[in-house]
């Protein structure tokens, strides 16, 4: 950490560009979940694109790390343009508080004809599962369909995860009693 931030004072002294330095840094940061120098970092700098360190922070299950750059005012549209990709990092290394997170700052799991719900059933990990289905009931603007539930309860089926196929499916006709449709 000493190393790059004296990098970086030296390169401000002398007047010159701290790009590189900086980007070094902030991947640095993420990967290793050092929010202190993430914060140092962007003191020095302000970067408009920040996808990158934030899928980094994402893959390696930091928490502060990601909570501060979705909190960053350059940041507000990352999840936006690239919740599937960034929800999938978290689903696949079952980062499920950051999963949260991410559907929290308005990731929609049920985007794309459920392909994140597909997901999280092939993982075969029922807290996965739960934190992708009862996000529909904390955000009432995601809209989430049979089909969907179906597709991933018969995933859940077909890899032999019985319990998860189980809830799915109760949750399913939980959903769908609200609504008044009938479960099949």
């Amino acid at each position: 950490m000493d190393d790059i931030l004296k990098k970086i004072k030296e390169k401000i002294l002398k007047k010159e560009d701290i790009t590189h330095e900086c980007v070094e840094g902030l991947s640095k940061a993420c990967k290793t979940g050092n929010l202190e120098l993430l914060k140092t970092i962007l003191g020095f700098k302000k970067f408009d694109y920040l996808n990158d360190f934030l899928e980094e922070a994402i893959w390696e299950g930091h928490t502060a790390v990601v909570k501060y750059l979705l909190d960053c005012s350059e940041n507000k549209t990352i999840i936006n343009a690239n919740h599937e990709r960034m929800l999938r990092y978290a689903i696949l290394r079952k980062h499920n508080h950051i999963t949260k997170i991410l559907i929290d700052a308005g990731a929609n799991p049920f985007y794309k004809h459920g392909c994140i719900l597909q997901l999280g059933a092939q993982m075969g990990d029922c807290n996965t599962m739960r934190v992708l289905i009862d996000s529909y009931y904390r955000h009432t603007y995601f809209d989430i369909s049979r089909s969907m539930l179906t597709e991933a309860r018969c995933i859940a089926e077909r890899m032999g995860f019985v319990d998860m196929a189980e809830y799915i499916r109760t949750s399913a006709i939980r959903i769908f009693e609200t609504r008044r449709i009938k479960w099949m």
